[in-house]
């Protein structure tokens, strides 16, 4: 029988009367707990001779024997002391057996009213770590030592997949992983999460994993929907023989099965350059293959390519679990929060899209000064994106190729690049679209010849450009203003402001370069209106022609509050129909609040419902970083410190750098 040592009594106890004199000849009855009915005792722990009931105790108060054990079972005892002369020392009631080691047995009561006890074991196995199946944290980077953890890891994923569970724990630490993750097929959702994962200035925190799989990825979503990467550091395994070039992969299985609504939360992904792997296109940090409705937040890619999103299998990534099928879709790729994609080579792009339609949000991107680097890249067709990119590091903002449609594009740059968006000589047709192009250091060191360059057989329709930088030509080159084909308006402006003369410069004037569309013509005249007539125009007001816009320029005092003083500067707009381009003042000052607000904008230039726009600010002894601001209907601009919100510091500095910013009334 299975017995365990009794709490009360158990070994070598002796027991005392209510004066302290050992209880000689005492009796202890045992019972079931809450009852009279008697439960046997046993004398040794092989659980074969009961105990006499009640148990008669020696002349020094002891057990004979000097052991008591209990019954190894669900039911409770009730222990009751009495002298030898039957008078009561105390009652012991709802005594469990005592604990044979087993988590099993071992009760967990959780705190709080209406709590239910459940046993430790059970407690313990709500979360399934990856430590429970083997796992070693102990891989040494320099040396390449370390225990390859690809087996538990997956067999940790197949249990929390077969248990319905569906979520695996990695604790802090360095795990080196050989083979690929499979994570396939989950239609209920799957997550891999780590420890605060991430690599700062250069050092890897939390939990990281080293994939040594070649051009296998480390981790490889196959059909999975609701699938989550948490909190997670993927490195190449560089002191390995064959160190990943594929850090995470979302893909479709079959013809039924996609993978739909994935994330990727607060992971930091950083590979090798390798600009032979992948059929010739370099490393990638993320790949996302005809996956829907995707969103990436607070995360940090770095390798060739950082962010990869396309319809077909543009980096021809190697996969060994299943092979794809159904139809090529690509689309609802979320980009939240501070997210940041580097590249190493300009073979790729810090990101990357192939035949991919809505994509939104906002991010910074890192060309890493590559010759012929480019900040992002939209190759195949592309429609219905509106993407605010922050570009540093690459001699061109991006490069369009094949088709854009339906889209706003708004990029800010540092100061010195000299063309901003070229096409990559194949056909490329931009339609209804908006470019925002501005640079963030108020204005380029070096102008850029054209806003957008390509080939001659371009086509661009509906299309408005925007730009904090003056092109000293046109905004698009002109060997794309083919008669038929080009269909475009751009705006301009910087310190010297939007003067007839700068208007002039881009359009031309009735008898100096009117821009010609087939047998129309586009000119500007002496009052800053915008002329268009059916051939060649006699007068700067030419009778037939008909006025399409008025430039309006509008100056105003801007009074800035939050801070220990009041603080004023001058903004500019120019309004152009709904169209207004605003020009926010430098202001710096000491805080005396956690909100820092522009008043004093004009009834003409406020908008009918709050437009958000992005500016440059800075929180005490920070940086400048971008930022939102909300511009109400009643014209105040309130700033945060953050793209999703966020309060300044009360005390200390903050500032506003200048800031050019279009939105309709």
């Amino acid at each position: 029988m299975s017995v365990n040592l009794s709490p009360i009594g158990g070994a070598a106890a002796q027991f005392f009367d209510n004066n302290g004199n050992p209880l000689a000849g005492g009796k202890l009855y045992t019972y079931a707990a809450g009852t009279t009915t008697p439960l046997a005792t046993y004398t040794t722990s092989v659980g074969n001779i009961p105990h006499t009931n009640p148990i008669i105790l020696d002349s020094a108060g002891r057990v004979p024997g000097g052991q008591i054990w209990l019954t190894d079972g669900s039911v409770d005892y009730k222990f009751l002391l009495e002298t030898s002369f039957s008078v009561l020392v105390g009652t012991f009631d709802n005594i469990p057996p005592a604990i044979s080691g087993s988590a099993a047995d071992i009760v967990y009561l959780p705190a709080g009213t209406g709590a239910v006890a459940t046993t430790l074991q059970a407690k313990e196995r709500e979360e399934i770590s990856v430590l429970d199946f083997g796992a070693i944290a102990d891989y040494n980077a320099t040396t390449g030592a370390g225990t390859d953890n690809s087996p538990a890891f997956q067999l940790a994923i197949n249990y929390a997949k077969a248990s319905g569970k569906n979520e695996v724990f990695a604790p802090a630490g360095r795990y080196l992983l050989n083979t690929s993750l499979n994570v396939s097929n989950i239609f209920a959702g799957f997550v891999i999460r780590g420890e605060a994962g991430w690599q700062i200035s250069g050092a890897l925190v939390g939990t990281v994993l080293y994939g040594n799989t070649g051009d296998v990825p480390i981790v490889d979503f196959i059909g999975t929907q609701h699938g989550v990467l948490s909190s997670l550091a993927l490195v190449s395994a560089n002191a390995k023989s064959t160190p990943s070039t594929v850090g995470v992969y979302f893909s479709r299985s079959v013809t039924s099965q996609y993978a739909q609504f994935c994330r990727i939360e607060n992971c930091s992904i950083n590979l090798q350059t390798n600009p032979a792997a992948n059929g010739g296109r370099g490393s990638v940090a993320l790949f996302n293959y005809a996956a829907e409705i995707f969103v990436i937040r607070d995360s940090y890619l770095l390798a060739d390519t950082g962010c990869g999103f396309a319809s077909t299998n543009y980096w021809n990534v190697i996969s060994a679990y299943q092979t794809r099928g159904g139809p090529s879709s690509c689309s609802d790729f979320f980009i939240e929060g501070n997210c940041t994609f580097h590249s190493f080579d300009a073979i790729g792009a810090p990101f990357v899209t192939y035949g991919a339609q809505v994509i939104k949000g906002q991010f910074y991107v890192n060309g890493s000064g590559q010759a012929g680097s480019h900040g992002f890249r939209l190759l195949g067709i592309n429609t219905g994106h509106n993407i605010s990119v922050f570009v540093e590091g690459a001699v061109r903002l991006g490069r369009i190729s094949n088709g854009l449609g339906g889209s706003t594009i708004t990029t800010f740059s540092s100061t010195g690049v000299d063309k901003y968006i070229d096409t990559d000589g194949t056909f490329t047709g931009i339609t209804n679209c908006k470019f925002n192009i501005l640079a963030s250091g108020g204005g380029g060191a070096v102008a850029p010849a054209y806003l957008i360059s390509g080939a001659a057989t371009d086509v661009f329709r509906n299309v408005h450009i925007s730009s904090w930088v003056a092109p000293t030509i046109r905004a698009i080159v002109p060997t794309n203003q083919t008669f038929n084909l080009f269909n475009c308006s751009w705006e301009y402006s910087n310190t010297s402001k939007f003067t007839r003369q700068t208007l002039a410069t881009r359009l031309g004037t009735w008898s100096e370069n009117p821009l010609q569309l087939g047998t129309a013509h586009l000119w500007v005249d002496a009052t800053n209106n915008i002329r268009l007539k059916i051939g060649a125009p006699s007068s700067d007001t030419d009778a037939a022609s008909s006025t399409l816009a008025a430039a309006r320029e509008v100056t105003y005092t801007a009074t800035a509050t939050g801070f220990d003083t009041v603080l004023t500067g001058t903004a500019w707009a120019v309004k152009t129909g709904s169209v207004v381009t605003l020009e926010l003042p430098s202001i710096s000052g000491t805080s005396n609040a956690t909100t820092f607000t522009m008043t004093g904008m004009p009834v003409e230039l406020r908008p009918t419902a709050t437009r958000v726009i992005l500016v440059r600010v800075q929180n005490n002894t920070g940086g400048y970083i971008l930022a939102s601001a909300f511009i109400s209907t009643l014209g105040t601009v309130s700033l945060y410190t953050g793209l999703n919100g966020g309060a300044f510091t009360a005390s200390g500095t903050k500032s506003h750098a200048p800031t050019l910013a279009s939105y309709i009334i």
